[in-house]
């Protein structure tokens, strides 16, 4: 398993950032969605492909294309005889090809340049299900939106060339890894115009995520957000052998995929590391190799854990908790404390994570 697959896996289907149509059906049922995408002026969006997901909490999932019409709407047929446990709907870009006519596959690829990184929208929309209930619906906003530049360097600042994949923490992304020169800066589109967003990139060679804070007031217009230490990556020397309980309890459950990981952040909150199951009843792993998975290392140092992958709720309030200097850790989050030549032993029961979290913030 590839570093990019486990990354798109991670970010494009478990996140990061809450999904569009969630819940469970006790009877099996045809359901109906139906998506509204309109601009900031309510014009209706056509010609616009989306994707919708639908998940199994056993990892059988199915996916379904739709274009707009001229009113707007694409509509969506799901078949609910297993049981839908989570779905969610996207923009469609090029890694959705296989799923649409081969007359169209063009212009959904062309949907990474000229859609997603143009507008500001939600990455996913929420629609919770109910028993009894076939038709659905939601609006998709398509908001006029910003770019931002951020060169990436090296221990020493000189400019790092690669490929980097950015997420842009409730908003659309912008993963195209060819729009920039080999050592230029990287290009982030997508940022809603006027509001604040959390940029999350995963330079070259590295499983570590460097988290990026940007204020509302910085992108009124493109803003230059300087440069970002991509230190090289040294794989860990201190085995963490985790065991994770509950994951498909926690309250998020039915608007987000938080099941079967945990997002580990450094004491200050500014990088984090994505761990998985390997089955969903496996310890955490290190999934980044091929197989069979490997068990996660870490650096000598401090680090706290939330469940669920980066950009998601938890994961997103921890690591707002560790940047503004809370101590989380006397609300009842874990901490690791990685010590060479200690291997780390812990049982991590999600549930309790997530209130712990909650508390810490006074929620």
């Amino acid at each position: 398993m590839t570093l990019k697959f486990y990354i798109l896996m991670a970010f494009l289907m478990l996140l990061i950032m809450p999904g569009v149509v969630a819940g469970i059906s006790s009877e099996p049922a045809t359901l109906r969605v139906t998506i509204l995408v309109v601009d900031a002026d309510d014009n209706p969006f056509s010609d616009l492909w989306l994707v919708l997901i639908a998940d199994h909490w056993d990892g059988d999932d199915m996916a379904l294309a739709a274009k707009t019409d001229e009113a707007g709407q694409a509509h969506f047929i799901v078949n609910n005889s297993d049981d839908i446990d989570i779905a969610f709907i996207r923009i469609a870009g090029r890694g959705s090809v296989s799923l649409v006519p081969y007359s169209d596959r063009q212009s959904v690829a062309a949907q990474d340049t000229t859609i997603i990184p143009n507008y500001g929208f939600p990455t996913f929309v929420t629609i919770p299900l109910e028993d009894g209930v076939t038709e659905y619906a939601a609006t998709i906003t398509m908001h006029p939106s910003v770019r931002a530049s951020v060169q990436l360097v090296d221990q020493h600042g000189a400019p790092l060339g690669g490929g980097a994949f950015v997420q842009i923490g409730g908003f659309g992304m912008d993963t195209d890894e060819n729009d920039r020169d080999e050592s230029g800066p990287l290009s982030i589109g997508g940022l809603r115009r006027g509001y604040g967003a959390e940029v999350m990139i995963l330079g070259p060679d590295t499983p570590q995520w460097k988290v990026i804070d940007i204020e509302p007031h910085q992108t009124l217009e493109d803003v230059d957000l300087g440069q970002v230490h991509i230190p090289p990556y040294q794989p860990g020397t201190v085995p963490m052998h985790m065991q994770l309980i509950n994951d498909d309890q926690l309250s998020t459950r039915a608007v987000e995929w938080v099941r079967g990981s945990v997002t580990i952040f450094s004491e200050d909150g500014q990088v984090a590391t994505i761990f998985a199951k390997s089955s969903f009843t496996g310890p955490i792993a290190d999934l980044r190799h091929d197989e069979p998975p490997r068990v996660p290392l870490l650096d000598p140092g401090v680090y706290f854990v939330a469940p669920g992958p980066l950009g998601t709720s938890s994961a997103t309030l921890l690591r707002r908790l560790l940047r503004d200097g809370v101590d989380v850790e006397a609300a009842g989050v874990p901490k690791l404390t990685a010590v060479e030549g200690e291997p780390i032993h812990i049982t991590v029961d999600a549930v309790q994570v997530e209130q712990a979290i909650r508390a810490a913030a006074g929620q």
